[in-house]
């Protein structure tokens, strides 16, 4: 079965985090994906995040409690 991606907000949501955060944990790489460039004359990009590293982290963050 294949990875399914969401955007940051979705990600955000699952996380319970902000978009800025979510972001964040991306560039670290503490979260998997991709980036889409929308827009190449504007600089418009779109993150999409791995729902399987989102749970990964979710799962790595109870492991610590």
């Amino acid at each position: 079965m294949g990875n399914e991606y969401v955007r940051t907000g979705k990600a955000a949501k699952m996380l319970g985090r902000s978009k800025v955060k979510v972001i964040q944990l991306f560039k670290s790489g503490k979260l998997a994906g991709y980036v889409d460039v929308t827009n190449v004359q504007a600089g418009t990009k779109v993150f999409m995040v791995s729902v399987r590293s989102i749970e990964s982290y979710i799962a790595e963050r109870e492991n610590r409690k």
